[in-house]
């Protein structure tokens, strides 16, 4: 009997995933914006087109060291670009580099070993640089910000995938802010802000984090309350509030740096599902490691690396032209996004608040 519930349980695991390739997509089209006919959708393409466009690139992606941001440097670094991560931790950034100059070179190398003796002797040059920031806290995302000035650092790309799920044991940053709003929205706000003048000339910034998705209806007042600080509690029968927050002011926030900014392009991204381990803060490991590992089975989940061939095929691509802010999915469709993002109102009013909170905390 054991193994007659064993083999039935297999059969139906082997037949939810089969259409599941098909639903999870479908899905995602429902529960997103209408299509944006100006922008269109990203077309697929190939190694060959992807190196020609990417190669000789300078890339910053920040929240590099781990998930999706490694995801996309590793993806940038194989098509040609000159990457440089950040994150908290400097041994996971020098990993990053590492795996990033080994899979630029595994095509003409052996081993990594070789690179590296290869490096020592000067036969080869890194391009490649990794950075350790808290980047949790006004000073130190000033902090990161003047070090990359003083070094004479410039960028065709920044991508910013910094992000955390509700941390329960301890939610509020050195500055008193709640972690989620500080790193999804406040933190990049600041590297918008201090990087611009870093960015050359048609530069493109790419903040990854929930653009096209109808995530579920938050009132104005409320969003007000949760970037001031009056609503600053959070359990699991209020996490809605704050993470739709922080959906809703990072697009808000691109569609301002847009208007401006003209000499750089904007592009929201949502990443779809992807396995990484940002729930491990939020939900035990004993949860989300069966779970990650069921729903990569079944195809619901992307691989890191899928992932980050999307965003650079995005990145990269034309479509990013067509409007000072963009915003795709991780279907390459070009969307709108929540209507907020359109009320210039708000708009103003999240900017200048965001000002004022980058001053109060400097």
């Amino acid at each position: 009997p054991f193994r007659s519930r064993c083999r039935n349980c297999t059969i139906i695991v082997v037949l939810l995933a089969i259409p599941m390739p098909y639903i999870v997509p479908a899905l995602f089209r429902f529960r997103s914006f209408p299509l944006d006919p100006v922008v269109g959708n990203v077309e697929e393409v190939g190694d060959e087109i992807l190196t020609e466009r990417i190669t000789g690139k300078k890339a910053l992606v920040v929240g590099g060291t781990r998930g999706i941001g490694r995801g996309i440097a590793l993806q940038l670094a194989k098509y040609g670009a000159d990457v440089s991560v950040v994150g908290r931790n400097a041994q996971g950034g020098s990993a990053v580099v590492q795996s990033m100059q080994y899979i630029e070179s595994e095509s003409q190398l052996e081993n990594q070993k070789q690179f590296e003796d290869d490096v020592k002797s000067g036969k080869r040059k890194r391009k490649h640089h990794s950075y350790a920031f808290d980047l949790s806290t006004v000073k130190g995302c000033q902090a990161f910000a003047k070090r990359l000035e003083v070094l004479g650092e410039s960028f065709d790309y920044l991508v910013m995938t910094l992000g955390i799920w509700p941390d329960w044991e301890n939610p509020n940053t050195a500055d008193g802010l709640n972690k989620v709003f500080a790193i999804d929205n406040l933190a990049r706000f600041i590297l918008i802000q201090k990087l611009r003048k870093l960015l050359k000339p048609g530069a493109r910034v790419m903040s990854v984090l929930a653009s096209t998705m109808k995530t579920g209806y938050i009132d104005e007042s409320v969003i007000k309350d949760v970037v001031t600080g009056k609503i600053n509690e959070f359990g699991f029968g209020n996490m809605p509030e704050l993470m739709l927050t922080a959906a809703t002011v990072g697009d808000v926030m691109l569609e301002q740096a847009g208007k401006r900014f003209p000499e750089v392009r904007f592009i929201g991204t949502h990443p779809g599902l992807v396995a990484t381990e940002l729930l491990d803060n939020t939900f035990p490991k004993w949860v989300t490691k069966p779970a990650m590992t069921l729903l990569l089975f079944l195809g619901v989940l992307n691989t890191e690396s899928a992932c980050g061939r999307i965003h650079a095929t995005i990145l990269s691509s034309e479509n990013v032209e067509k409007r000072q802010t963009t915003y795709f999915n991780f279907l390459l469709d070009g969307r709108k996004t929540i209507n907020l993002a359109y009320d210039d109102d708000f708009g103003k009013w999240l900017w200048q608040t965001l000002e004022e909170m980058m001053i109060q905390y400097s």
